[in-house]
C-alpha cells in the first residue's frame, strides 16, 4: 500500500510564526494603517493574497503589487533566520524508511518555499512541493484543493495520506480531504488554540510515535 506524508512549511518545517514576532504587524501597520492591520492580523494559516483582499473590503488603497513587493522583501528575510523545527530530518528519515512518499504543500510564494527548502539538509526527500499562491485555481487553504492535489500528485489515495499542519485553516483543509491530520503544537503563538485534528503533537519525536500507530492500524 502507497502512504504519504505531507508537511505544511510555516510553523512546521520552520518557526516562521515566531520568527515573525511583531514585525508582520507592523508591516502590515505601514502598509494598511493601524486600524485595518488590527482587523486583518490574524495570519497564521491565512494565504498574503486573503489577507490583501481582506484589507482591500476594508478600504485600503495599496496596490496589489506594492504589497507583494513589500511582504516579500521582508519575508524571504525572516525565512533565512527562522529556525529549522529540531528533529524534522529525523521525522524524514524515518518516514522514508517505512515507505512514505513526502510531500510539502504551502500557501506561500514558491521563492519562499525555495529559501527554507535550500537550508534543508533532507530537501531532496521530497518527492512533491506545491505552492498554493502559484495555482490560482486551486481555492486556499480551508479549502481542500490543495492536499487533494498533492495526494494525485503522489499517487496516494487521502485516507493512507499524513498531513503535518500547526493552523486551523490548514488542519480544516487536510481533514476535508480526507487525510489523517496531526495538529504541530512546537511553535505556535502563545493563546493560539487548535482544533479538529486527529491527533496533536509538541515535538517531531511525538510525530514519529504518531506515525507508528498510524502505520499499525
Amino acid at each position: 500500500m502507497s502512504k504519504a506524508f505531507i508537511f505544511d512549511m510555516d510553523g512546521v518545517l520552520v518557526d516562521s510564526e515566531r520568527a515573525w514576532g511583531e514585525e508582520e504587524q507592523l508591516l502590515l501597520e505601514e502598509m494598511f494603517g493601524s486600524d485595518i492591520a488590527r482587523d486583518v492580523n490574524q495570519t497564521l494559516g491565512v494565504s498574503i493574497g486573503t489577507t490583501f483582499e481582506k484589507a482591500k473590503t476594508m478600504g485600503e488603497s495599496i496596490s496589489y503589487e506594492a504589497y507583494l513587493k513589500r511582504y516579500d522583501a521582508a519575508a524571504l528575510k525572516i525565512l533565512a533566520r527562522a529556525e529549522i523545527t529540531p528533529k524534522t530530518d529525523t521525522l524524514v528519515a524515518r518516514l522514508k524508511a517505512r515507505g512514505y512518499r513526502i510531500g510539502l504543500v504551502s500557501s506561500s510564494p514558491r521563492a519562499w518555499i525555495d529559501k527554507v527548502l535550500s537550508r534543508l539538509t533532507f530537501s531532496g526527500a521530497f518527492d512533491h512541493v506545491e505552492s498554493l499562491f502559484e495555482h490560482p485555481e486551486l481555492d486556499p487553504k480551508p479549502a481542500p484543493d490543495g492536499y487533494l492535489d498533492a495526494c494525485r500528485e503522489l499517487g496516494v489515495a487521502p485516507e493512507d495520506t499524513v498531513v503535518l499542519e500547526d493552523s486551523n485553516p490548514g488542519i480544516t483543509a487536510a481533514k476535508a480531504a480526507g487525510c489523517f491530520v496531526i495538529g504541530f503544537r512546537g511553535a505556535l503563538p502563545a493563546l493560539y488554540e487548535q482544533i479538529g485534528a486527529d491527533a496533536y503533537a509538541d515535538t517531531m519525536e511525538k510525530v514519529i510515535d504518531i506515525v507508528t500507530s498510524f502505520d499499525d492500524h
